[in-house]
């Protein structure tokens, strides 16, 4: 039995991102999914122009590939089609599957189409080459400091292009480029809060110094009082000097600009 060899497929989803556009596109209205019933994991593609060919879908599973086959209502390890020498035009969908018991994990979905009775092994057989080959990563049963949707939408925060990646997701490997770990979250975010812990003296810079110089060491117009986040909140309120415009710097990071005024390295 022949597998899909994942790091192949994997180089080639890396290159087709470079491209314009691709012959088809794999997307989906929701990559954010709850594992609770209530959801449901679904996908189509669209091909803005006919084509001819076998359509393979395949989902990443804990490393391995799995084939969508039997017209989209079970998966195999064997290389199979979903669809055979067909002709395909506009929005087709793929499958539609409730997210009931799915285990908490990224699901990438990868998209193919070849030529006809072509393995999908060799890339010269898919159809548009490199562009031919499209994905969307799905977010299961995560939780919102993982998966990014702060804002509820189905979407990472940070995925403008709504394909289910974080957009520093250059590899297209599920996580954050700079989550080396693999747990998760940004390789800075000691709090697991779900984003980058700020730093103390880029937020000095951007938002204190053109008022209290770049060394707070100096203490120029009284910016010993900012060692006290609570008393900075409240000359933010009070708009204190026009301080109002601060308001949407958060608790932790008016602590954070503290820290740094106190030990300014």
């Amino acid at each position: 039995m022949k597998i899909f060899k994942l790091p192949s497929l994997a180089l080639a989803i890396s290159l087709s991102t470079t491209s314009i556009m691709a012959c088809a596109e794999i997307s989906t209205s929701k990559a954010v999914i709850k594992n609770d019933g209530t959801e449901h994991i679904a996908a189509s593609v669209n091909y803005p122009t006919p084509v001819t060919g076998d359509l393979y879908v395949a989902i990443k599973v804990q490393g391995q590939l799995f084939f969508l086959t039997n017209g989209a209502q079970s998966f195999t390890q064997e290389i199979k089609p979903l669809h055979e020498n067909q002709e395909y035009i506009g929005s087709i969908p793929l499958f539609y599957f409730s997210s009931a018991g799915v285990a908490p994990g990224y699901y990438t979905v990868y998209q193919v189409t070849t030529v006809p009775g072509a393995t999908p092994l060799d890339p010269n057989n898919w159809i548009g080459g490199a562009n031919g080959l499209s994905a969307v990563n799905f977010n299961i049963g995560l939780p919102t400091t993982i998966n990014g949707d702060f804002n509820a939408d189905g979407f990472a925060d940070d995925d403008l292009n709504k394909d289910g990646f974080h957009d520093d997701d250059k590899d297209k490997d599920g996580y954050h480029d700079d989550d080396l770990d693999h747990d998760g979250y940004h390789d800075d975010d000691k709090n697991k809060d779900g984003y980058h812990d700020p730093n103390g003296r880029d937020l000095y810079i951007t938002h204190c110094s053109q008022c209290h110089g770049t060394d707070p060491r100096q203490n120029i117009s009284k910016i010993s009082r900012g060692t006290n986040p609570a008393s900075s909140r409240r000359a933010i309120n009070r708009n204190k000097g026009g301080m109002g415009y601060l308001n949407f710097l958060s608790d932790t990071e008016l602590q954070v600009i503290a820290t740094f005024i106190q030990n300014p390295q």
